[in-house]
């Protein structure tokens, strides 16, 4: 929150803006569009790229285990069943949307 504020905050003070209703708002504008254009944006874009670096740090490491999943159940279906590559993708895809489950219709 510190990072986004470091921001918005004094741009915010920038403006004066007047509640109408519900929907409508009227906002002046009491500085130049360079307040936007020239902005020190070091504390916005570590909080960003730390969060970036976080999830993708547990993307790969979820996605590694889902293909090391579809690789051992692939193998296990298709030397018990004789099906065609595509069919077997499609039913693992199947079961893991249906949250690693075969589930009957009752």
């Amino acid at each position: 929150m510190s990072a986004l504020e470091s921001f918005s905050r004094p741009a915010r003070a920038l403006w004066s803006v007047t509640h109408i209703s519900d929907s409508e708002f009227v906002f002046d504008f009491k500085s130049s569009p360079l307040v936007y254009a020239h902005w020190a944006g070091q504390q916005a874009a570590a909080f960003v790229t730390a969060c970036a670096g976080e999830a993708l740090e547990q993307s790969l490491i979820d996605e590694a285990v889902y293909l090391q999943g579809y690789d051992q159940a692939f193998k296990v279906i298709d030397k018990a069943y004789d099906l065609p590559n595509k069919t077997i993708n499609l039913l693992i895809q199947w079961i893991h949307q249906n949250n690693y489950q075969i589930v009957g219709s009752p």
